[in-house]
Order: structure tokens, then C-alpha cells, then sequence
């Protein structure tokens, strides 16, 4: 019944609500806003913050349904609310989407795993579209060839 509709529009039909488009809009930028507050609070939180620290002063004072759009997409998106989420990581796989849309042609990995990969790779000189031929590994070394 909801296939090909947004997840606002799922959003607020799920919890029974209609809402006039501005209203959808208005809520998506604020959660929007919140988001781009959270992965600028990085510079400064604690290593094993969660998104859930950085999000909740921002939106203590926030309407129900953009508090519901904020919980709803990291629901959706990520499979577990944002106080189970680390600030630090949270959203890498974005990276690594827009760096496969911004590669005609060259694949770059994308999906439930890009997170664990951006965290995993952080630091180290990943190159895409590169054959690799063999991969060594030894006390304290990995080579790719």
C-alpha cells in the first residue's frame, strides 16, 4: 500500500496523521538542520558519543513530528535509534555514496556495510578503481598489491 510513496508521507500515514505538504517540508529541513548540527557537534563530543547526545539538546525544543522524522529516519536507515548509534560514525556511509555517484562507471562500496568500512578504512590511502593482485600480511603489516 505505501510502495512508491515517501517516507514522510509513510511516516505520517503510519501514525495515522495527515499532514499538508508545507508541514512535511518544514519538518524534513528542521531534521535536516538537526543532522547537519550533530556532524558539526563531532569536533568536540566525547569518542564514545552517541548521536542520541548530540541530537537531544538540538531538539528539545522541536515539534512531535520533526522529533518523529528525526527518530524515523535513523530507524529506517541505520535499524536501531539514536541513542544506540555512535556520533562519530553514524552517517559515513554517505561518504561512500556520494563518492560512487561521483564516479562515472567505478564501483565503490555502498550499503549496510559502507559504514564499518569508512570507520575501518579511516587513515589509510584507499584507492578505487584498482586491480589488486595480491595482498600480504604480516606482525603489524597488511600490503595490497
Amino acid at each position: 500500500k505505501l510502495r512508491g510513496t515517501s517516507w514522510e508521507q509513510a511516516a505520517l500515514v503510519c501514525r495515522g496523521e495527515r499532514r499538508p505538504g508545507a508541514e512535511i517540508k518544514r519538518a524534513r529541513a528542521a531534521a535536516e538542520r538537526a543532522f547537519g548540527a550533530a556532524r558539526a557537534a563531532r569536533r568536540t563530543a566525547k569518542a564514545d558519543a552517541s548521536l542520541d547526545d548530540a541530537l537531544r539538546p538540538l531538539l528539545a525544543g522541536a515539534d512531535a513530528v520533526t522529533q518523529f522524522f528525526v527518530r524515523l529516519e535513523n530507524e529506517l536507515d541505520y535499524g536501531a535509534g539514536a541513542e544506540e548509534l555512535s556520533l562519530h560514525h553514524w552517517d559515513k556511509d554517505e561518504y561512500w555514496r556520494e563518492v560512487k555517484s561521483s564516479k562515472k562507471g567505478g564501483d565503490a562500496l555502498a550499503g549496510p556495510l559502507a559504514s564499518a568500512v569508512a570507520a575501518l578504512s579511516e587513515g589509510l590511502a584507499v584507492r578505487l578503481g584498482h586491480a589488486v593482485t595480491a595482498v600480504e600480511t604480516g606482525d603489524d603489516v597488511v600490503r595490497v598489491r
